[in-house]
């Protein structure tokens, strides 16, 4: 008798317990489009999934903040994503995704983020401890340590946040591989600045333009000029940020501007937006100039790409053209990460983001990342900032 009690009694406090969590969700891609200026929210679906169970060796996760990042039209677009994501992935949650390195429709969508772990069988992922890295756009999901969603990325246990003085923005914003960590890399590596340089960035206030703004600054650019849309709303923020001087692209005559802030020329072009923002910033460069592509926003209308038709002035001006991913120096990415930190510390960093609020407004935020509503990272909080808090303050 004694025994059909106690079984009572755990049984009933299991049921509690199940009926405490709350219901686990997913984002979805649930029909491609040609182009994501054709994106509207039915295009991602919102679905209820199985709270996920712990095996050995893995973590159960509780998916706290998403990072909005450029690279997540190739979701939508039925195109393969790239190369960096690597091709031994996540089969377990997501089985029929890799053959050709591309999402599928009803697929679980990606993300940057930071997630809270809370149950765990691996000694390298306390309870209690966050996690940055790749993860599924799903509330709780448990991550197998040996199937990373990426090789590049794979879920990382973030130090103190309070030893360090950082708030967890921080890292999918200055410290992220998507952001303030790509923009190091690629100024450092490929167009070091020497004082008199004269530096050009399109997409200024973007996750990355943002940053690259400022490091230009700390590494000792003479003046850094930057474009964006919605100046007004912006403006006090980029110069905040050092910009000297700043281009709203949709009112102002880009090519006079350039004129009249860099009369000499331009020694670095930091390109974010390629096509007729490019073309322009190529018919102002100086000689020997380098110019960095980090991202192409304006190509990714198929139906309005823009050929440009200078290429010659960039033989004729000896230009040094990179391309580059943060992933051709993945070995650096540790020091990047404390010099960003020392910035930071001394409040020679700006660290502005735009934060939404809510899982569930995932496909509006998701569509705002190419409104340029944005300063800096745009970030989703995937709970209420208050809970959030109490996690992680």
């Amino acid at each position: 008798m004694m025994l059909l009690v106690v079984l009572v009694l755990c049984l009933s406090r299991v049921v509690a317990a199940e009926a405490e969590r709350e219901q686990n969700q997913k984002w979805i891609l649930s029909k491609y489009v040609p182009d994501w200026t054709k994106l509207a929210e039915h295009n991602l679906q919102l679905v209820d999934c199985p709270y996920p169970t712990v095996g050995e060796g893995e973590v159960l996760l509780q998916l706290q903040y998403i990072s909005l990042d450029a690279t997540l039209p190739r979701m939508v677009m039925n195109e393969a994503l790239p190369p960096w994501w690597g091709r031994e992935l996540l089969q377990a949650s997501t089985p029929n995704l890799w053959a050709t390195l591309k999402l599928k429709e009803g697929d679980t969508m990606f993300c940057t983020g930071i997630s809270l772990v809370l149950e765990s069988s691996n000694k390298y992922f306390p309870p209690g401890s966050m996690v940055y890295g790749y993860h599924l756009v799903q509330k709780y999901w448990s991550y197998n340590p040996k199937k990373p969603l990426s090789p590049f990325v794979p879920l990382q246990v973030l130090p103190s946040i309070k030893e360090l003085g950082l708030q967890p923005r921080h890292w999918l914003g200055p410290l992220s591989m998507n952001a303030g960590v790509t923009a190091y890399l690629a100024i450092t590596n490929l167009a070091p600045p020497q004082k008199d340089h004269v530096v050009y960035i399109s997409a200024a206030a973007g996750g990355v333009g943002y940053y690259a703004g400022q490091i230009f600054k700390l590494l000792g650019a003479k003046r850094v000029i930057g474009s964006t849309s919605n100046l007004d709303d912006k403006k006090a923020t980029l110069f905040e940020a050092g910009y000297d001087f700043l281009i709203d692209y949709k009112k102002d005559n880009l090519t006079e501007k350039l004129k009249q802030y860099a009369p000499n020329g331009l020694h670095t072009v930091f390109d974010n937006v390629g096509g007729k923002t490019l073309q322009i910033a190529i018919s102002h460069l100086k000689e020997h100039a380098n110019v960095l592509l980090c991202g192409a926003v304006s190509e990714y209308d198929k139906e309005n790409t823009f050929g440009i038709t200078n290429l010659m002035e960039l033989i004729v001006r000896q230009t040094k053209v990179h391309g580059f991913s943060w992933t051709r120096w993945s070995d650096q990415a540790g020091p990047a990460v404390r010099q960003l930190m020392k910035w930071i510390g001394v409040q020679k960093l700006q660290t502005s983001q735009t934060m939404e609020v809510g899982f569930e407004t995932y496909a509006e935020a998701f569509l705002d990342l190419y409104k340029g509503v944005n300063v800096g990272k745009l970030v989703l909080a995937v709970r209420p900032l208050e809970e959030l808090k109490r996690h992680f303050h």
